[in-house]
């Protein structure tokens, strides 16, 4: 039976039942909770199962007509996500329901599909039901469930020659390592031609800020291409060969629109301008100002009346002087360093009528009559007009010239790229959406491909469509128009179904584009008919009004918030698409917000560090007191515990404080992603190890690997490494100091030093195994030689062992499969901290309780948490962006690549192309960040707390997301909205009488005290163990030497494989003979022949044992060696050990030979002891020299006296 449902939840539930029909094409607005997921499978269900209403009534007999229906093959719906992730719930929410259908008894069967249908089945409904789940699991993999770029390889994997693509490509998903192969050869290029360096001047002062430069190609590459394709639609010649003069001069018309086509105004001609204007204003200028003020002129100090005149003319002669040298110097050299000059100039004819930051001045009329003096200001700034008007032409002209430069420089970087790619068969995401929407670049051609493949596409459905852009809407604008048109012949009652929410587009940096969203809606209501239309059409627009996760608490108090300025007027909804009302019922909730944190002045805390100790201390008084209903079983209240917590942030500059303090508070925590996992101490000491096993000359990370927990070098341990290199030592002819040695070569010397001895050992190891082990085995091998867990377990908690054990998920996943090298796993380390949050990866599994969620919001998207943090919301707005579009409503739109803040902004604030689009981009900023914001409050099902350390000095307000949502709630003034302290933090903190900033008690640090490091395990051999002197040898066929070694070894060879098979192998020669002789000797029989029941013989057995120190207080000696034969009867074990010594046969020798050994045996059965303690062991050598009586051949040794 369905759950009972509340309004609220009854409300919700129409407009799912409307919005999953398969009747109509549905645009869906979809907030926060709202249950969206769970609308598009009954949707995706109902396509499946129910018949479309048309065909019904089409029919003569529609209850027959119903029965026949085949339904639609789950094949022919197309589903598109916005994640993976999101496609992997996706299905794994369709097959389970489509299994309960299929399970299910008849009246349970029928109950849910009345849930389902809001109306009792049909027949035909009940018999596709229960078909369902077999016509999935027969096509598993034809579900069409996925990414707009999974869509696209599904197109081009069918028609890649059609698309111009190699049907083998492969795609390519971090894109680093090429971007960078190709700027290395631009980079080759620009040391070759000096044009071209020239025009990289432009862009940078050194190298690093040259490249800096022209890799910021590569995240505009969409912008720079459809601006490339819109011009060359308008006739503008922008083919690929010909595209950076047509932007060039695109650029140029929209900056300078008052000169003739291809004309830039040069710097000789402003400057030339701008002294004469200079000199008109020092003279008839400022004389019309004093003409218009009239009598009030005379109470103008002297001093008032001349100092502008005077700073006008001085300008005029510098600017003059300036343009003198211009004109004058020879083409080249002279030229640029004249040029050079002409920065100063400017700065000097702004002077008298700006500040040094660009701002109007305030000029002095030595009276205080601020009438006159506002008056005066007017009057001198709209004199200086024409002065202004030609410094912004310099701007915009230097901003023109930066941008052609980098269109000049950049766009042969996409080339090179592009060339990269095709040796190496790939293509990017960027490549999969162009060559899918050339292919699909009309309706009629998009409905031929679709029907070509397996089957044809009659329904789609698409989620987070707010966060398309304008390529991938191109991709599905021909599906969405033929089937809104009613399709045709072969796509017969097709549908179409967006889902999406403009507050929640939070993608603007990879082009997502809500205004599509926003366009769609109003055309679905314009085909809609409107609700008093007579023939209503077959779309529908509709909004989904309850909130499902959130308790009142968050839903109401979120709604408030961002109903109220200032969070309203950025918000990317507004009204009733911001409010919504709370299915659960019974529990309140909280939302708290948190004053920011100031800083502590007395001990330079800062105020992210109260914060991060704050929301530490939260979590800690929160965790195991407060409760959450269970998901599976909302009746039960349960404890919090540590995954309840999710901590979120806006980017991940200030993560480590917060990471650390919940580490100091023992709150075991999962970083946010790989990136994160990479940034944290542990992890960078791993990868500088993973280095240097490499590349051995590295000698800063095999410093930074000595220094670590790993071999924790003390301050002199670290000097006397340092001096070992000879950095001192002098040539002994004094010419000079010797070339020092590498760091490794010179600390491979101290293999014997007690400080460095066990790096060396372990360090030299790793080495030789690094070339062919598997990554995931030398990981294994480093952290078991190392003790790595426990000495970070020592040094740093338990939380870095945690991320050090999060390593073997990545040496064992997919992105290794094919390379699983050391260098492999230290590229994939590094691209991690390069896309730092972005970089998710898979968390392993967590025990009780599990550990706090570290993420950023953009990484949070789609998940909650019954707890939610919000830290770091006091920080201020970032930088602004330099790349700016002209035209931010046009899809084909002109592209700023690089601005300057003098280029963006206007010192007179009149507006030109660049202002209004820089104003736009900023509005577009401050809606993305509200929405941000919007996300991330709606993550939390029970509780919330906005929080953040104050960043501003001296008390200086600056704006940020935490005083704007203070700002709103001031407004609101909502009773779910609860300003100040919460009770966690309330008691251990004290708040500033004067400022009313909190300073949070700080807890001690918890020290983590390492344990010294145990000397190294003693590896003892017992055939290496020598006791006595040297013993006398004898020449001849077994004697010491090479030839005597072969023979011991054939000897031994020949007696081990007799052993185990029962009879001396074939064969001749003197080690046969001598072998034999030993093999078949009666009295030895018990060594190699089966006796009794329950005895066992082996031959060349391997041993390895562990021996605590004599004294309990030294080094730990470890066994490993080879017995010869070993002989395990009841309640006795025997060791034998075969000798093929030649003066065995001397005598008085044997007995001296078995002193030799003994202490050989005393170790072999001391091994065996800790295997079998409670048998009698025998110990024997069995000597096989020819010339020994037989009788003599074993001889038993007891233990050591």
């Amino acid at each position: 039976m369905a759950p009972e449902r509340n309004d609220a939840g009854q409300a919700a539930r129409l407009t799912q039942l409307q919005a999953a029909g398969p009747d109509y094409s549905v645009l869906l607005r979809a907030g926060a909770g709202s249950g969206k997921t769970h609308t598009l499978v009954d949707r995706f269900l109902r396509l499946c199962i129910q018949a479309p209403a048309r065909m019904l009534a089409e029919s003569e007999d529609p209850a027959a007509a119903d029965v026949l229906y085949p339904g639609i093959a789950p094949r022919s719906i197309l589903a598109i996500t916005f994640t993976r992730k999101a496609a992997v719930e996706i299905k794994s929410r369709l097959l389970e329901r489509a299994r309960d259908l299929a399970l299910a008894a008849a009246p349970d069967l029928r109950a849910k599909l009345e849930d389902l249908c809001g109306r009792p089945p049909s027949k035909g409904e009940n018999q596709r039901a229960t078909a369902l789940y077999e016509q999935i699991l027969e096509h598993p993999q034809g579900l069409k469930i996925g990414t707009i770029h999974h869509f696209c390889q599904l197109i081009l994997g069918r028609f890649a020659v059609e698309a111009g693509l190699d049907p083998g490509y492969t795609v390519l998903e971090d894109t680093a390592e090429l971007e960078d192969e190709a700027l290395d050869e631009i980079e080759r290029r620009l040391a070759l031609d000096d044009g071209l360096a020239r025009e990289a001047r432009i862009l940078g002062k050194n190298p690093g800020a040259i490249r800096k430069a022209l890799g910021t190609i590569f995240p505009a590459r969409m912008r720079l291409e459809r601006w490339r394709v819109g011009l060359d639609a308008k006739g503008l010649d922008a083919k690929e060969e010909t595209a950076e003069p047509a932007m060039q001069e695109d650029l140029r018309r929209r900056l300078f629109p008052q000169h003739p086509a291809g004309v830039v105004p040069g710097q000789a001609d402003l400057l030339a301008d701008l002294v004469r204007e200079l000199e008109e204003f020092a003279g008839s200028g400022l004389d019309g100002v004093l003409e218009e003020l009239g009598p009030e002129a005379a109470r103008l100090t002297p001093t008032a009346r001349e100092k502008v005149r005077k700073e006008a003319r001085e300008a005029a002669d510098v600017c003059a002087a300036t343009l003198e040298r211009l004109r004058s110097a020879a083409p080249g050299l002279a030229h640029d360093q004249a040029a050079s000059e002409v920065p100063a100039a400017i700065r000097a004819a702004s002077k008298p009528l700006l500040k040094a930051d660009g701002a109007p001045r305030r000029f002095a009329t030595g009276k205080n009559d601020p009438e006159l003096k506002d008056r005066y200001q007017d009057l001198v700034m709209a004199a200086g007009r024409e002065i202004l008007d030609l410094l912004r032409a310099f701007d915009l002209r230097d901003l023109l010239l930066r941008n052609a430069a980098l269109l000049k420089l950049g766009l042969p970087v996409l080339e090179v790229y592009e060339g990269l790619k095709q040796r190496d068969r790939v293509v990017d995401f960027q490549d999969l959406e162009e060559l899918a929407r050339n292919l699909m670049g009309d309706e009629a051609r998009a409905i031929s491909l679709l029907y070509r493949l397996d089957e044809s596409i009659t329904h789609i459905m698409v989620d987070e469509f707010q966060d398309t852009n304008f390529n991938q809407c191109e991709i599905l604008d021909p599906l969405t128009r033929e089937f809104l048109s009613g399709g045709s012949g072969q796509t017969a009652f097709p549908t179409v179904f967006y889902v999406g929410d403009v507050k929640q587009s939070i993608y603007g940096f990879r082009g997502a584009e809500p205004q599509i969203f926003g366009d769609l809606a109003t055309e679905f209501g314009l085909l809609s008919g409107g609700d008093d239309s007579p023939e209503p059409g077959l779309t529908r627009v509709l909004t989904l009004p309850t909130n499902f996760r959130s308790l009142p608490a968050i839903t109401t108090g979120t709604g408030e918030l961002f109903s109220h300025p200032p969070l309203a007027e950025a918000i990317g909804g507004a009204g009733d698409e911001v409010r919504q009302r709370s299915y659960r019922q019974g529990d309140e909730g909280c939302l708290w917000i948190l004053p920011p944190f100031a800083p502590d002045e007395d001990d330079d805390t800062s105020g992210d560090q109260l914060a991060a100790a704050a929301a530490a201390q939260l979590v800690r008084g929160l965790a195991g007191r407060a409760e959450t209903r269970d998901k599976a079983d909302p009746t039960r209240l349960r404890p919090l515990v540590w995954q309840d917590f999710l901590v979120l942030m806006r980017t991940r500059t200030q993560a480590g404080l917060y990471e650390d303090a919940f580490r100091r508070a023992g709150i075991p925590i999962n970083p946010s992603g790989r990136g994160a996992l990479a940034t944290t101490r542990e992890i960078q000491d791993l990868l500088a190890l993973l280095r240097w096993l490499v590349w051995p000359e590295d000698d800063i990370a095999l410093a930074t690997v000595l220094r670590s927990p790993l071999f924790r070098l003390d301050q002199a341990g670290i000097q006397k490494v340092l001096a070992r290199p000879g950095l001192l030592d002098e040539r002994p002819d004094g010419s000079g100091y010797r070339t020092p040695r590498g760091l490794w070569e010179s600390l491979r010397d101290a293999d014997d030093d007690p400080v460095c001895g066990r790096a060396v050992r372990l360090l030299k190891n790793w080495r030789d195994r690094a070339g062919y082990e598997h990554c995931h085995d030398l990981v294994r091998r480093i952290y078991r030689e190392g003790d790595v867990l426990e000495r970070y377990r020592a040094a740093l908690g338990e939380q870095a062992v945690y991320n050090l054990e999060r390593i073997h998920d990545l040496t064992l996943g997919r992105e290794l499969a094919a390379m699983p090298t050391v260098r492999g796993l230290i590229r994939l380390l590094e691209r991690a901290l390069r896309r730092g949050g972005q970089e998710v990866g898979l968390v392993p599994e967590a025990g009780d309780g599990g550990r706090v969620n570290f993420m950023t919001i953009h990484g949070a998207k789609g998940l909650e948490a019954p707890v939610v943090l919000y830290v770091d919301a006091d920080k201020g707005p970032g930088r602004e962006d330099v790349q700016v579009l002209l035209e931010a409503d046009d899809a084909c739109s002109p592209l700023l690549l690089v601005s300057t803040k003098q280029g963006r902004h206007r010192t007179d604030g009149r507006q030109d192309a660049v202002t209004l689009a820089v104003g736009a981009a900023a509005d577009r900023r401050r809606t993305e960040d509200a929405n941000l914001d919007y996300v991330a409050m709606t993550r939390a099902r029970d509780r919330l707390y906005i929080l953040g350390g104050d960043q501003s000095p001296q008390e200086k307000e600056h704006d940020s997301p935490l005083r704007r949502i203070r700002a709103s709630a001031d407004q609101a003034g909502c009773a779910h909205v609860q300003l100040g302290l919460p009770p966690e933090l309330a008691a251990e903190t004290s708040a500033d009488q004067t400022t009313g900033d909190p300073g949070l008690a700080r807890q001690k640090p918890v020290t983590w005290t390492p344990p010294t490091a145990r000397e190294p395990m003693r590896i003892i051999t017992p055939s290496s163990v020598v006791k006595g002197s040297d013993l006398p040898r004898e020449t001849g066929t077994g004697s010491a030497g090479p030839g005597g070694i072969r023979h011991g070894l054939r000897v031994h060879a020949l007696l081990e494989a007799a052993a185990r098979l029962g009879a001396m192998p074939a064969g001749d020669g003197s080690a046969r003979q001598e072998a034999l002789a030993v093999f078949a000797a009666a009295d030895l029989a018990w060594i190699f022949h089966p006796g009794a029941s329950g005895e066992q013989r082996w031959s060349e057995v391997p041993v390895i044992a562990q021996l605590a120190a004599a004294d309990g207080r030294g080094s730990a000696e470890r066994i490993t060696g080879v017995i010869d034969q070993l002989i395990l009867r009841p309640g006795r074990v025997d060791i034998v050990d075969y000798k093929t010594n030649r003066c065995a046969a001397t005598p008085g020798l044997r007995d001296a030979l078995v002193e030799h050994y003994r202490a050989q045996l005393d170790l072999y059965r001391q091994a065996l002891a800790l295997v079998h303690p409670d048998r009698e062991l025998g110990t024997w050598l069995l000597f096989t020299d020819p010339d020994l009586d037989p009788s003599d051949r074993l001889v038993e040794v007891g233990g050591s006296a």
